[in-house]
């Protein structure tokens, strides 16, 4: 019996082999199989959908007037590869984190997204230790928790639940000791 159930199990992983692939790889796309060394590997993968009618339109490959989906402006999108096709730069959305659908879409179409991270690198000389009072912030019922100062979207809203929960972190950056709220 225990032979058996040993030989099941060894057929099945020898099967699945072949299904596997290497994190980097960008599975479904005929085109991207064929033209991978002319790709590059992009550092920034968060974007925009931002096309000129409302919508942006997933194609098979660059150039190509086949449409995979669409979706509207304001979703964001990951992008893994980008590929020079007449002058015009194309990225790549992988298949997974949220999207089943791989396809091309011209870059001027897409907007970077913005992030904490990006407002911490480019303002990090700019951070010191607060050596004020918290008193106000004490005796307020909630805090906004803006993603950087000057935005016009909020992180999270802290009420005394949520503080008392332990949602709160206090992240230590840099030299200069500035703490950064973090949710």
């Amino acid at each position: 019996m225990i032979k058996r159930v040993l030989v099941f199990f060894t057929i099945i992983i020898l099967f699945a082999m072949p299904f596997t692939a290497r994190a980097d790889v960008v599975m479904g796309n005929e085109f991207l199989r064929k033209h991978e060394k002319e790709t590059e590997i992009i550092d920034r993968q968060r974007f925009y959908a931002n096309g000129p009618n409302g919508i942006i339109s997933l194609k098979e490959a660059p150039g190509s007037k086949k449409e995979i989906t669409t979706y509207p402006n304001g979703t964001e999108l990951l992008i893994a590869r980008i590929y020079n096709h007449n002058g015009q730069y194309w990225g790549i959305t992988p298949v997974g984190h949220g999207y089943w659908n791989t396809g091309w879409i011209p870059m001027d179409q897409l907007l970077v997204l913005y992030t904490r991270e990006d407002f911490e690198a480019e303002h990090m000389n700019e951070f010191y230790t607060y050596t004020g009072s918290y008193n106000a912030s004490l005796t307020a019922e909630k805090l906004v928790v803006w993603e950087w100062p000057g935005s016009d979207r909020a992180k999270c809203i802290i009420d005394y639940d949520s503080f008392i929960s332990g949602c709160l972190m206090a992240t230590l950056i840099g030299r200069q000791n500035a703490i950064l709220i973090s949710w």
